[in-house]
């Protein structure tokens, strides 16, 4: 190598030209992965590396209104554990939409041998449903009752009220 002023570089100048070049090289290096790993997070391809809080991301920890139980018949009252919302969450009453999970507990009025099942096809993380509440006539589904739903429906129980037999 030669130095700008003609003369020969000493063996100190080489080899700090020589790191400059490597650590120019793993910089990109560093940046070209960093680029990767963003791009993958951001759509979803690395479903395993999440954190186990993520789904926690924008729950908000403060009291919200909660929907009354309805005045006449049985009821059953369903929360959202998981999350401050899901929005494209469907509460479903014998396949039909009784409401959806834009506040995190929805309360519905049941009849006997209605079906609750809880629609979240359209979520990739797993929800995670619970009846906290109940008519007392209402035995099923028991108040406790949880299920973790992930691009599927998933179903609470079939009710069943008070005094009715078997079949």
């Amino acid at each position: 190598m030669v130095a700008r002023g003609g003369g020969r570089l000493s063996s100190f100048d080489r080899l700090a030209a020589r790191l400059e070049r490597a650590m120019v090289r793993v910089v990109a290096l560093c940046l070209a992965v960093l680029g990767l790993v963003q791009l993958a997070l951001a759509r979803d391809l690395l479903p395993w590396w999440r954190s186990p809080v993520e789904p926690w991301e924008g729950f908000v920890a403060v009291p919200v209104m909660v929907t009354p139980p309805p005045a006449e018949g049985p009821w059953v009252q369903v929360r959202l554990v998981n999350r401050a919302s899901a929005p494209r969450a469907v509460l479903l009453v014998n396949g039909r939409e009784a409401g959806t999970f834009r506040q995190p507990e929805l309360t519905v009025a049941v009849a006997s041998r209605d079906v609750l099942e809880v629609d979240a096809l359209r979520y990739r993380v797993p929800l995670v449903f619970r009846v906290v509440a109940a008519h007392p006539e209402v035995q099923n589904p028991v108040v406790g009752t949880e299920i973790t739903v992930r691009q599927a429906i998933g179903r609470l129980g079939r009710v069943r009220l008070q005094g009715e037999v078997i079949r």
